[in-house]
């Protein structure tokens, strides 16, 4: 074979190693399927009252727990964060669609000839982070106008429950449900009776299954938004009271309802917030 009909052939092996890398690049996926790569992955539902416009002091409560609570989110754990509104129906539109956290897939769920991304995980990580943070935007909570004069928190829990089936269950508000007109009439802004309801909440059969579900509920005894309305110490026992025999009547593998989130730092009432609570 003449030495040009060898070059001849070598450049044209050369095009079609390079057309079918094109190709492969192509088809290559953009991310990993995360949520599919990290066994004992969790499924975590964030439920957050958008039932007011919020005061500063809700949102840095809010951001204080939501930072504590994602330091527990681990890579391959589902997350989906939903509004508490008027109803459930409103309630399952998503503030963030559910997404997979990224993180660098165990070396046994990668092929033997492939290692970690690390370049495609940070990119997915920021996407992440972003979708998070439009989640929970500070401007959004402070200045949205409230669209709704009725707080469905039990009825938003039970149909979201259902469709997500979480491990994790965190709810951020001030726990007041509210329906002033309709067959549900009731309202915890005062004395009710919270056996009574209980009882309507059995009948109706709007007590979920969380007996493979940890709650961590916060945000408890303060109304949300810039001018709360001031409830008794006894009216808030109440309120606390009732939500206990919700979740423990509905079996929670865990439940903690406080007014910060469990494990959040919460800065002197004199002190300046730290910097990543921090707005300009």
């Amino acid at each position: 074979m003449s030495s040009v009909r060898l070059l001849r052939l070598c450049a044209l092996a050369a095009v079609l190693v390079g057309a079918a890398t094109a190709v492969h690049a192509q088809e290559t996926p953009t991310q990993y399927n995360y949520c599919a790569l990290f066994p004992g992955a969790k499924t975590h539902l964030f439920l957050l009252d958008r039932s007011s416009v919020y005061a500063p002091e809700d949102a840095f409560r809010l951001k204080r727990g939501y930072l504590a609570w994602l330091k527990e989110v681990k890579p391959g754990d589902r997350v989906v964060i939903r509004p508490i509104v008027d109803y459930a129906a409103n309630s399952s539109i998503p503030l963030m669609e559910p997404t997979c956290v990224p993180g660098c897939p165990p070396v046994d769920k990668l092929p033997w000839y492939d290692s970690c991304d690390t370049r495609q995980v940070k990119k997915d990580q920021v996407e992440f982070a972003a979708k998070v943070n439009k989640a929970f935007d500070r401007d959004t909570l402070l200045k949205a106008p409230v669209m709704t004069r009725e707080t469905a928190i039990t009825e938003t829990i039970w149909d979201s429950v259902r469709q997500v089936k979480p491990d994790v269950l965190v709810i951020f508000s001030d726990f007041l449900e509210h329906h002033p007109t309709g067959d549900r009439r009731i309202s915890f802004y005062g004395p009710f009776d919270r056996r009574a309801y209980m009882k309507a909440m059995r009948d109706a059969k709007w007590i979920p299954d969380l007996s493979k579900t940890a709650v961590y509920g916060y945000g408890l005894y303060k109304d949300l938004g810039p001018n709360p309305q001031k409830l008794s110490t006894g009216e808030w026992d109440n309120v606390y009271k009732f939500w206990v025999d919700y979740f423990s009547d509905a079996h929670a593998a865990q439940q903690s309802l406080k007014q910060e989130y469990l494990g959040a730092a919460v800065p002197d009432a004199d002190a300046a917030p730290p910097a990543e609570l921090r707005h300009p």
